[in-house]
């Protein structure tokens, strides 16, 4: 409610409008009924009433720039996939995410990102039911053991114990997932995202790669063509980070699939696809196609042949290979997993170190050990894993951009409130009733001396400087109410601008604009001969036989996908030229 302000008579000011201006006069929003539809704000004669828009209130706040600039030219880039997965812009080149036409500054891509701020608090109490870490070298945890899977065909294409395997089977024979994301690779030991949705896919994954791969490229297409509704992921430290992400704020609809159970490998540090061409065929000269296993044990890189003979070097003389992005990790153990596991700290090499985090994973675990499905035992040797551990943070190093905050890394959805129109300077306001005559939704009133006045004895309508209106009452299925109706037109929409911010559902009275899952209609992008789905094109969409053209979406949208074109305004009776005239022009502008 604005405060009633004592008007003074001029005869400076066109005489339709003198004889509106009363004393002790106020106009009042209803901020509950209001949807932020701008009628007011067109039609008031002396541009009173507040236009959010113009004002800046609507903002989407980073594109890709920001994150070209934060992550990709910093080489902090950690090529998890997940951008080009969920943007139908972002394809890659070079292992890089390169932006393929104009960004629409959606922040999806940025907001994602493995590679920005984690706050790592506020995981660890949303991820492990308010507990935090009281290890800072291994995170939280509640149970640490080793463990070995008794399936042996599970052992024979393990990289070590076969822990990893057993429990994605025993997860997918349960019913706790549908399908996984995994990291499979070609003949040429080039790595691969794929889909595993049948034991012989997860032990075709079997084993480690050695190399970075975009294990989140397949994400979309998992859960949008796939139809998938469960998914486990396995992957390194960063990129469970943008799975947490993903779980703790899914991009998709509720109606659409999500990520359940995530295991994360121990990391040091991983490579460049050149590790395999440079170092395995060129120095150790061993052809690609005669790889069996690669390890790293004991400060020492094993190449193991199908012949049976091993090659062995340095783990320094690695270090030209290692990933860019990796000096900026600390991260060893994959500390938001539901389970980590690897080989340090474990008896031997044919045993998994296993840090079991989430009451999901020591319910997943009791479960395996129950059916005899997994051996576990309690000699971890920690103290070697604290030492990785130590080294890792110890040598991370400070990427000179500062981490966008994840507070800002939300693109901005409107909600009605943000809309509500306001008249920052009451002096301006002419109280000549107009905004509350024009409301499609008798949100505001219009009072002298604190008693509401009549909207027949508003003076715009006893003089009638304004017609009547031709007024059609629709039931708005969303808030419950009936809206006055009396303008006729056609909205026009431009798809291709849409950034999915929904803002449009959120504000729409009737219900014209709801969820949809319309997925990208263009070709399959393609990276090392793995074709990709992307994300959705769109996430919205438009009922024109529900809307009542209120007009309430097109202000809350950042990048005006819609147009409202009004054809014609319904009123009868007499008007005065000079003022009617001009508030018909403001509404259909």
């Amino acid at each position: 409610m604005y405060p009633r302000v004592k008007r003074i008579r001029t005869p400076k000011i066109d005489e339709t409008i003198v004889s509106f201006y009363l004393e002790n006069q106020s106009i009042e929003f209803n901020r509950e009924n209001c949807v932020g539809c701008g009628v007011c704000t067109k039609v008031c004669p002396k541009d009173a009433i507040s236009d959010p828009k113009a004002n800046g209130v609507i903002d989407t706040s980073f594109s890709f720039d920001d994150l070209d600039a934060a992550v990709i030219n910093s080489d902090n880039c950690c090529f998890c996939g997940l951008c080009a997965s969920m943007c139908k812009i972002i394809g890659i080149e070079n292992d890089k995410p390169k932006l393929l036409e104009d960004c629409s500054e959606c922040s999806k891509c940025t907001r994602y990102c493995a590679r920005t701020y984690i706050p790592e608090k506020e995981f660890e109490r949303a991820i492990f039911n308010g507990k935090t870490r009281k290890n800072n070298l291994f995170g939280y945890f509640q149970k640490a053991i080793t463990a070995q899977t008794t399936n042996k065909d599970a052992l024979a294409v393990a990289q070590n114990g076969g822990a990893c395997s057993t429990i994605l089977i025993h997860a997918l024979e349960t019913g706790l997932i549908d399908g996984a994301l995994l990291t499979g690779m070609d003949e040429n030991w080039k790595p691969k995202p794929i889909i595993a949705t049948t034991k012989e896919e997860i032990f075709s994954a079997g084993g480690s790669r050695y190399t970075m791969a975009p294990s989140l490229l397949v994400y979309s297409e998992a859960i949008i063509k796939h139809k998938l509704e469960k998914l486990a992921f396995v992957g390194m430290p960063c990129q469970i980070d943008a799975v947490r992400k993903l779980q703790l704020e899914s991009p998709f609809s509720d109606q659409l699939g999500k990520i359940t159970l995530t295991i994360g490998l121990y990391c040091s540090s991983n490579y460049t696809y050149d590790l395999m061409q440079k170092l395995v065929v060129e120095k150790l000269e061993v052809p690609i196609n005669e790889v069996k296993k690669i390890d790293i044990s004991k400060g020492k890189l094993f190449v193991y042949k199908k012949d049976g003979d091993v090659k062995k070097i340095g783990v320094k003389q690695t270090t030209p290979f290692y990933w860019d992005g990796c000096k900026y990790c600390k991260d060893y153990t994959a500390e938001f997993a539901d389970i980590s596991l690897g080989s340090v700290g474990a008896p031997s090499d044919d045993w998994n170190s296993v840090f079991i985090r989430s009451d999901l994973g020591v319910k997943i675990f009791d479960d395996l050990v129950a059916a005899g499905k997994i051996t576990t035992a309690d000699d971890f040797d920690t103290g070697r894993l604290e030492r990785e551990c130590t080294r890792k943070k110890k040598n991370v190093k400070t990427i000179e951009k500062k981490y966008l905050s994840v507070q800002d890394l939300k693109a901005y959805f409107v909600t009605t409130e943000d809309l509500v129109p306001e008249i920052p300077d009451p002096l301006a306001c002419s109280y000549c009733g107009t905004c509350v005559y024009m409301c499609p939704f008798d949100t505001i009133t219009m009072k002298n001396n604190g008693e509401v006045i009549d909207l027949k004895n508003i003076e715009i309508i006893t003089k009638k400087v304004v017609p009547s209106l031709d007024i059609k009452l629709d039931d708005c299925e969303i808030i419950k109410r009936k809206a006055k109706v009396y303008v006729e037109g056609k909205m026009d929409l431009d798809w291709d601008k849409c950034i999915n911010c929904l803002s449009c559902i959120e504000v729409c009275p009737t219900g014209a604009f709801f969820d949809a899952d319309i997925p990208n209609e263009g070709p399959p992008l393609e990276h090392n001969g793995v074709k990709y789905e992307q994300g959705r094109w769109r996430e919205v969409d438009y009922d024109d036989d529900k809307c009542i053209r209120c007009g309430a979406c097109t202000m809350a949208c950042p990048k005006d996908v819609m147009t409202l074109n009004i054809d014609k305004v319904n009123f009868s009776g007499d008007y005065q030229d000079i003022f009617w005239l001009e508030v018909i022009r403001r509404l259909k502008a």
